[in-house]
């Protein structure tokens, strides 16, 4: 990664586009809605930027930049960002030795290496807003992934991004940490859209009201267990539902045969647990600290990940442990992974359990054997059913 995605406040700072040509009113058309002061500098100027000089929109001077429009615009507050975009080579490259010299980040339009920083292709959902890059390689690349990310991303997004916004005071007398975060989690992933889809941004503020008010009397956010199978290692070929359990993950339980590519899906503040063969050692893997700190975590609500190589089918999970589940009623999924790379579309999506009536899905994925069953093709003896348990040992303790 050459370029360092970054976010950066313009608002009421000074931003010149050196250029008056219909490049730099494209650039003109993105700066406009971060409230930077836009300064235009370039001669024959088009209709548009004309007409946002009659609206205020920016100020327009009909020349080229010179070096002491630079030391003039710097001393009354500074010049944030230099965009060259005259459509004359020689030109460009004049700009850009202006703000070389004078320590000023610039971008020049159609020239990656002249350019200190590039304009993403741009997702707007404001205040929500997805930046696409290909770091001036693929620029349809980079506009196909913003179609289909536009496709994707509800409409309601923005709303209730804004409604959180104006909700931060109050939901900041909440704990820091996991707690605040699973009730963030609660109202963009569930409670919120509901009640927008139903009644609209009131309807999605009085849902945000109650679910604080249940934070705050301890009834919130339970904990749940997602087991994930990692399938050949490669993370583009998981399951989107697996990729996103791991990223919602607190706590993430994880072979250390799992690779750093696959490791990456979930959050960096996440705690993790990394063990020798998770089959094998899961119970043994933990040391007492660990062991008890887990056992804190599941009662104060966490979501646990427990990542496996392979499919994670039911044959690599104990039934006792999913009974203890249903019994708790402790929200749980298997999340199966692919078995070969052919295997590419997402699996599909597993209920959650939440009265400990147990889970039945179809398709084979997963379907809980008594623990009394006698059943022939279960493939395993009474050494092997306790073995089994010896290994996820863990997980029925945590429950």
């Amino acid at each position: 990664m050459k370029f360092y995605p970054i976010f950066l406040n313009l608002e009421n700072r000074n931003v010149l586009v050196c250029g008056a040509t219909e490049t730099a009113a494209a650039k003109i058309r993105l700066l406009k809605k971060t409230g930077a002061r836009i300064r235009v500098f370039g001669r024959n100027p088009t209709g548009q930027i004309k007409r946002w000089s009659r609206e205020g929109v920016l100020k327009l001077v009909t020349r080229n930049l010179a070096e002491s429009d630079i030391a003039h615009i710097a001393g009354r507050g500074g010049i944030a960002l230099i965009f060259a975009a005259s459509g004359e080579k020689e030109e460009d490259m004049r700009i850009t030795a202006l703000a070389r010299r004078n320590a000023m980040a610039i971008n020049v339009v159609d020239d990656l290496g002249a350019s200190d920083f590039l304009t993403p292709a741009i997702v707007d959902r404001s205040p929500v807003t997805v930046a696409i890059g290909t770091e001036g390689t693929a620029p349809v690349l980079a506009r196909r992934i913003k179609a289909q990310i536009e496709e994707i991303l509800p409409s309601e997004t923005g709303a209730l991004a804004r409604i959180a916004r104006g909700f931060r005071a109050i939901a900041s007398q909440l704990p820091q940490g996991r707690t605040r975060r699973n009730f963030w989690a609660s109202f963009f992933e569930d409670e919120g859209p509901r009640a927008h889809a139903g009644g609209g941004e009131k309807a999605a503020l009085k849902a945000l009201e109650k679910l604080f008010d249940r934070e705050m009397k301890g009834k919130g956010c339970k904990s749940s267990i997602a087991l994930i199978g990692a399938g050949p290692g490669e993370p583009e070929l998981m399951s989107l539902r697996g990729r996103k359990r791991m990223d919602e993950a607190d706590i993430v339980i994880h072979d250390r045969r799992i690779g750093e590519a696959t490791m990456d899906l979930a959050r960096r503040e996440a705690k993790f647990i990394e063990i020798n063969d998770i089959h094998e050692n899961l119970m043994d893997g933990l040391d007492l600290k660990q062991f008890a700190g887990l056992q804190k975590d599941r009662q104060e609500g966490c979501r646990i990940a427990c990542i496996v190589p392979g499919s994670a089918e039911m044959e690599s999970f104990s039934p006792h442990v999913i009974r203890r589940l249903d019994e708790q009623g402790i929200p749980y999924e298997i999340i199966p992974g692919p078995r070969e790379k052919r295997e590419i579309a997402p699996a599909p999506a597993l209920a959650e359990n939440s009265s400990g009536t147990g889970n039945r899905q179809g398709g084979g994925f997963f379907n809980p054997i008594p623990a009394n069953s006698n059943r022939a093709d279960t493939g395993s003896d009474a050494g092997a059913t306790s073995e089994k348990n010896r290994k996820f040992g863990v997980l029925e303790s945590l429950i």
